[in-house]
């Protein structure tokens, strides 16, 4: 069984060397494919992992650079944790295309599914999706970059009369807080969302997302539930500084559920992972080796008790780590080969 790991992502890094002592041999090749502030990132541990761990599995560590269709026929799974999000933001929408080529082509396994990628990639999709199986989310208004000056004109007007008094946009497509932006009754005008607009244009962007100023989004933790194959694994909370959001060095205070070791009451995160488990049980892909599903608070309505909605899901999300106990490296290492032992099975 051969297998690749697609590494690259330059961010999400993991240092706890007590509880993962086999981290401290990386060789220096490896740590300089993919890490962050001066420790390797999540996607080169798990491969590491991969490599100290499963010696019987032949197990390679590759960058973008080794992309190619020969490649990757040389495999029978592949891992793109540099997936084609990354490609996108760094290379370019033609060699993101590219690389959806060479995965829909090859004869290897590609974790993610293509298919999920799009479906995440173009938030409109799942939340659409979503709203329409009846799970909490926000209500959206979709701009599409594509059209012309009239119908962005007619846009604004659209989200001017909502009288909104604060609400935020941000790109499809977008991660790391890029292209995020809060408006008020006294910054939006005709003018400056112009001016906006035409800037994530020039990004690249196509379609943009507008939706009402959450009070209290930033005063309870978003909850980031991450799954392995289907299996609620653990939970980081996190408020991120408004001021540092999208800057690339965002000031992130976090916490993690009572059952693993913090303050996030434990009535919450039942709530949360019976939805989060109906969630993957909905959409219509098998079910993903990893997926990551945040829950926002909290919804404007006239219910007494906070509720939570879906904020975003991820297909590819960051780790997160090293902010909690839980053996995240070790254990989506393992979910890994349990989908390699399932493909061998299978063929």
């Amino acid at each position: 069984m051969k297998i690749a790991v697609i590494v690259g992502v330059n961010a999400d890094s993991y240092s706890d060397y007590d509880r993962s002592p086999w981290l401290e041999d990386m060789p220096d090749e490896l740590f300089s494919l993919s890490n962050s502030f001066s420790e390797p990132s999540s996607d080169v541990c798990v491969g590491y992992y991969l490599q100290k761990h499963y010696p019987k599995y032949n197990v390679d560590i590759l960058t973008y650079d080794d992309v190619s269709l020969e490649k990757f026929n040389e495999y029978d799974l592949i891992i793109g944790f540099y997936c084609p999000y990354y490609v996108y933001s760094n290379e370019g929408e033609d060699e993101y295309k590219k690389y959806l080529r060479i995965i829909n082509r090859t004869k290897a396994k590609y974790l993610q599914d293509t298919k999920l990628t799009e479906f995440v990639l173009y938030k409109s999709k799942y939340h659409k999706f979503l709203h329409k199986e009846g799970f909490p989310t926000l209500p959206t208004e979709y701009l599409d970059l594509t059209r012309d000056k009239q119908y962005l004109k007619k846009f604004y007007k659209r989200i001017e009369k909502k009288e909104w008094e604060k609400f935020v946009s941000k790109p499809e497509f977008g991660g790391y807080g890029e292209g995020f932006k809060i408006w008020g009754e006294n910054t939006y005008k005709e003018k400056s969302f112009l001016k906006y607009v035409d800037q994530m244009k020039k990004k690249g962007f196509k379609k943009m997302l507008f939706q009402k100023f959450v009070k209290d989004f930033h005063d309870f933790y978003e909850v980031r539930t991450y799954w392995h194959n289907g299996v609620y694994k653990y939970a980081v909370g996190t408020i991120i500084d408004l001021k540092t959001l999208g800057t690339g060095d965002e000031t992130l205070i976090s916490d993690v559920p009572e059952s693993e070791g913090g303050e996030i009451e434990e009535s919450l995160m039942r709530k949360l992972k019976k939805m989060g488990k109906e969630v993957i049980e909905t959409i219509p892909f098998d079910t993903p080796f990893s997926l990551r599903i945040d829950f926002g608070c909290c919804l404007d309505n006239k219910k007494v008790c906070r509720e939570y909605f879906i904020n975003e899901i991820e297909y590819n999300g960051n780790l997160l780590a090293n902010d909690t106990e839980f053996e995240v490296i070790e254990s989506l290492g393992k979910t890994i080969i349990k989908r390699a032992n399932s493909l061998k099975k299978n063929k």
